[in-house]
């Protein structure tokens, strides 16, 4: 915890709030705190890659049979066409004012509850055992393993196609879809997918060389790291920032989140019937991302606040 942080600390009785800070000690910090003191704030931005996620179907698409043999046995093929193409902010903003990141878990009228990896797995199908997604590279190795993919220098890398310590989409779709052998077109398009579904992050347009690091050496043992882990981790994280009052946005996978409102929380779902799938199907798909396009009446979402 650094200089800035321990004034969120909870060093006696809050109002409404904490009696200590033993069980959640940053609640100073939390928007919460300043809700109580009639201190709204807007809604989030909302972060997603809708538009990547659909250049990805029609990459998938257009690509060899050997291409996309490559790409399913991965195990994620499935992941941009499952993406919700719009996420409900309201009901997303609700939920982040509950949640606490000294538990790691949202703080309800009924008690608290958490996403677990089950949840993961039975919404996203992704796997969620194996091998831990972790790296300690640089910021230069990063930059050598992202010129080694694209197939440019670090001086065209860099004045081209690199900005902030991100590569542009475009450029990975220009670069790696066309005229490329066929490892290097798959392991472009698992880039471009990590970054535009599970591990979405702020930069808009650019997706990070990390998300490269288990995919550089091929695809044959992309199976045997646990995904579902990973993409968990990282949105507890990304909820943890969302919940703080002086955060304007949140991202990581939403999809999952919203999905998993939806599961556990009948009231919220989208105002028609759910899609009916198989046992073995992902339940993301349960719900038409395209059906909750009318406006949500804010009243709904209060109860999740009161």
């Amino acid at each position: 915890m650094d200089a800035e942080d321990d004034a969120w600390l909870v060093t006696e009785r809050v109002p409404d709030g904490p009696v200590d800070g033993s069980v959640i000690p940053s609640f100073n910090g939390h928007v919460a705190a300043g809700i109580w003191k009639g201190q709204m704030r807007s809604l989030l931005k909302c972060h997603t890659r809708s538009a990547d996620c659909k250049t990805l179907t029609r990459w998938y698409r257009e690509s060899t049979r050997e291409v996309q043999q490559m790409i399913d046995a991965s195990g994620l093929s499935h992941l941009p066409s499952t993406m919700f193409a719009h996420i409900d902010m309201p009901l997303i903003c609700a939920f982040v004012e509950r949640w606490q990141p000294d538990t790691n878990s949202f703080h309800l009228p009924v008690g608290e509850m958490t996403i677990m990896l089950h949840d993961v797995w039975h919404i996203l199908r992704i796997p969620v055992e194996g091998h831990m997604v972790t790296s300690n590279e640089g910021p230069h190795m990063l930059q050598t393993i992202c010129m080694e993919l694209l197939g440019c220098t670090r001086k065209e890398l860099l004045s081209q196609h690199y900005r902030g310590g991100g590569v542009f989409a475009s450029s990975v779709i220009e670069m790696c879809s066309t005229e490329r052998i066929v490892e290097s077109e798959a392991i472009g398009w698992m880039w471009l997918m990590l970054g535009s579904t599970l591990f979405v992050d702020k930069s808009g347009d650019q997706i990070q060389p990390a998300c490269l690091l288990e995919v550089q050496d091929g695809l044959d043992d992309l199976t045997g790291y646990s995904r579902g882990s990973a993409v968990l981790a990282y949105l507890y994280r990304r909820l943890g920032i969302a919940s703080r009052g002086d955060c304007g946005q949140i991202t990581g996978c939403l999809t999952l989140l919203q999905a998993w409102i939806f599961e556990y929380f009948p009231t919220f779902r989208p105002r028609q019937e759910r899609v009916p799938v198989g046992p073995h199907v992902l339940r993301a798909c349960m719900w038409s991302s395209s059906s909750i396009d009318s406006p949500r009446i804010f009243s709904d979402v209060d109860a999740v606040r009161s």
